[in-house]
Parts: C-alpha cells; structure tokens; sequence
C-alpha cells in the first residue's frame, strides 16, 4: 500500500463512529503539555534504536517528538537515582569490563522474590554509574550502538529535556521499592526510595498537580506514600486483570492506569482474539490509560496487523488510549501526524461523510 492509500485509508477509519463522534479523538491530559492528541511515551528513550536508558536514546526520543520521556528509577550507592530497568546491570552494560568482579554483590530482591547476584547501582557513586556504557538488551536489534552511551542520572535527563525546544513531561517508575526501601543505605539515611525521588524533583521545580511528571510504579504502597507526600499524577501498573473494584480502589490516589496492551487487545498464536473493554471501564472511574508497550518489530505484531505497526497504533487509537508506551516513538509520531493532518484537511480530500 502506498503512503497515500494508507493515509486515505486511516481518514476512512477515523471520520466517524457509531455514536457520531468525530475522530480522532482529542484528550485532555491534566498536565501541562501542549497536545490533546494521545501521548506518546518513549519507552527507555528511543529504545528501539539506540540502548535503553542511554544519553543517545534520550536524546533522539527527543529528537523524535516524544512527549514524555520514560526512566525507569533505581539509586545510587550516593544516593543519586539513576535511569535504569533494573538496579542490576551485567546484562545491560559493559560494567564487567570496566570494574573487577569483586565488585559484585548478592542481593536477595524481595520485590522479584530472587537472590540475584551482578553488579549492582547500589553499590556504584553516581560518578562510577556514567563511566558505564549501555548495551542493546534485545538480540533482534542494532549492536552497533553498544559500549558507546553512558548511562543518565535522573538530574541530567530533567536538564536534557529542560533544553529542547517543547515542553516535555517525565513518566517515572521505582523500580522493586520494597528492596530499596530495606537496605541499610536508605534506613541509615533516614529516608526512602520515594523521598530521594521527590527531593529531586522539587529541586527542579516539579510539585504541582499539573507539572507533566507521571509517577508509576506497580508496587500499590509506592504510590500510595506519593500521593501523601506530591500532588505530582500517579499511574498504577498492573499487569494482571483489573476488576471495576480494583479500578475504583485506583482512582482514589492515581489518576490512571499502566496495563500491558494484552490486557486491551487479547493475542491467542499470533491472532487477535479479543478487544476487552478495559479502557471504557477506566475511562467510566475517571482513570486515563497509557498502555506498555507497542514495538515495530514482526515478532511483536499480531498477524491481523499485516506486519504493520500502524495498525497496531490504529487499534489502539480507536479503542481510546491516553498514551502509549513506545520502543519506537519516531513511528508512533508519524503515525499520530498523518492521522491528525488528514482530520484538518478531509475537505480537501473529497470524503464529506456523506
């Protein structure tokens, strides 16, 4: 199909819907960003190109036109936090090469219900933590990048988005709260994984309920001390079926929802089974929903997509998400473009929908 069939045929899909309302919709966030179009969400940064977590797949989500930046939080032996999917790093980076294997320590992580033994951010300044390189953790994309991008500490990634040209908002994760929480660095300090968070941004100014800083985490306790401690929004994530209960229960200190998109677009062997109304029951409570995490790659597509990522977008799009977590933001942003552009200028294009 060509760019110009395709776009007609996003224009078809869009127009109208059964109850009459125009589409694509628009959203209204509560943040301070300046889109009422779903949110695009760089999973890890550009994490699909360039390494997750690393300057370079910050920079180009910026370059991309993400609209909100995602760092998943672990701290530092100092007290630093510092952008990373896990507080262990071996798998991720070049920390082996670079720091003797005395340098490892084993941790039992109550929150992964593991002893684990790596090298691990707690053990490491922030000023050791960005000597390391980050590495390509998926086997399926470009190892060229690798041993090239340091890590980021969340401060440097506050200042990298404070220097782009758009406001652009922040998604933040803690990651396992309750082994953080536990460990002799934090107690002895007299403080917590969340209060060495919220220190840091309100040094950068970042306190008002619409300031665009997403607070997730999947550990309920977390957020539930945030919501006591920051009118800052909250988003609970959950990677298992949330009854209308439990979606009540949510909305009373989170102003949304983090499923996985399995939850909303049911895949049984490749094939699409089922589309849930898990969004209109969030939307019903009064929760906005940014799902994790849509992914270019063949392998992740359901065959009904045609091998299309787009069509995933559309699926989602017509279902209603708020936002969406990304590895590829640049395709999302193309997408949301050509979706939008064709809306203003339907005029043009002969369609009156009659």
């Amino acid at each position: 199909m060509g760019p110009n069939i395709y776009l007609a045929s996003v224009l078809f899909s869009f127009l109208f819907v059964a109850n009459g309302a125009v589409f694509p919709p628009e959203f209204d966030h509560g943040v301070d960003l300046p889109t009422t179009r779903p949110l695009i969400i760089a999973h890890r940064g550009d994490s699909g190109v360039y390494p997750e977590h690393s300057t370079m797949a910050y920079r180009s989500a910026i370059d991309a036109g993400s609209d909100v930046i995602e760092c998943d939080m672990c701290l530092t032996a100092d007290l630093h936090v510092i952008c990373s999917h896990e507080s262990w790093l071996e798998d991720s980076t070049n920390v082996g090469e670079l720091f003797p294997e005395s340098r490892k320590s084993t941790y039992f992580v109550i929150d992964q219900l593991s002893n684990i033994t790596d090298f691990f951010t707690v053990d490491f300044t922030l000023a050791e933590l960005t000597q390391i390189r980050r590495r390509q953790t998926k086997s399926i994309r470009d190892p060229n990048h690798d041993d090239l991008y340091p890590m980021v500490g969340l401060d440097q990634l506050i200042q990298m988005i404070r220097n782009a040209s758009r406001p652009i908002g922040l998604h933040l994760e803690t990651k396992d709260p309750n082994w953080v929480n536990s460990l002799d660095m934090v107690t002895s300090a007299n403080t917590t994984f969340e209060d060495v968070v919220l220190t840091v941004l309100d040094r950068h100014g970042y306190t008002d309920g619409r300031d665009p800083v997403f607070l997730q985490s999947f550990n309920a306790d977390s957020l539930k001390y945030f919501r006591s401690r920051t009118d800052l929004p909250i988003i609970q994530l959950q990677a298992t079926p949330m009854s209308d209960e439990r979606l009540q229960e949510i909305s009373g200190y989170a102003v949304g929802i983090g499923p996985p998109r399995e939850l909303i677009v049911v895949v049984i062997n490749d094939q699409i089974v089922e589309k849930t109304d898990l969004i209109a029951r969030a939307h019903s409570t009064g929760l906005a929903v940014h799902a994790w995490t849509l992914r270019n790659e063949d392998k992740y597509l359901a065959w009904d997509y045609g091998q299309d990522p787009r069509n995933e977008y559309r699926d989602f799009l017509e279902l209603g998400t708020d936002g969406i977590f990304t590895d590829h933001p640049r395709t999302y942003k193309n997408f949301l473009d050509a979706v939008y552009s064709c809306n203003k200028t339907d005029d043009a294009s002969g369609i009156d929908g009659s």
